[in-house]
């Protein structure tokens, strides 16, 4: 962010360039983004880097899609409706232990030690608790992390060869 510049004018310049808008949508994002550029010279380096990055890239054939990428697509949307299928079960099944606790006149005991006047309401059971702690990590977050690595890496590459 250059000291003359707003940090939220930063902010959507930035968010313009790297998210791939070389083309903003109307003359006056265009014309506000050239502006930006005109003014602030670090926004310009980040978006003298995209452009090089995206010739870059441009240049590059892209790698073929693995053998059992389809059925690795399929799997996890399988797994990930399977999830919120069980997620819909167990809020109808908490929500009826809920319904079902209250109408027989009990209320709620606050968690802690007892005799602690702690205002936390104890939800969630130990089975549902360690149900929760046992569910795999989201594949999609290493997927982004290396795509994201793989970015900076381009990048820092870039610099360099300056």
């Amino acid at each position: 962010m250059s000291p003359g510049e707003p940090a939220f004018a930063c902010a959507w310049a930035l968010e313009t360039i790297l998210e791939g808008h070389d083309r903003p949508p109307d003359a006056e994002s265009a014309r506000r983004l050239r502006d930006h550029l005109e003014r602030c010279p670090d926004c310009r380096k980040i978006e003298a880097c995209e452009r090089r990055l995206t010739r870059v890239l441009a240049g590059i054939p892209l790698p073929p899609t693995p053998a059992d990428f389809h059925h690795r697509v399929r799997a996890l949307v399988r797994r990930q409706r399977l999830r919120r299928r069980l997620a819909a079960g167990a809020a109808l099944v908490v929500a009826a232990v809920l319904v079902a606790f209250l109408s027989l006149g009990a209320t709620p005991r606050p968690a802690g030690r007892p005799g602690s006047q702690s205002p936390v309401v104890g939800v969630a059971s130990p089975e549902v608790e360690r149900f929760l702690a046992a569910a795999p990590p989201v594949e999609a977050l290493e997927v982004l992390d290396r795509q994201q690595q793989a970015y900076l890496t381009v990048l820092e590459e870039l610099e360099a060869g300056q």
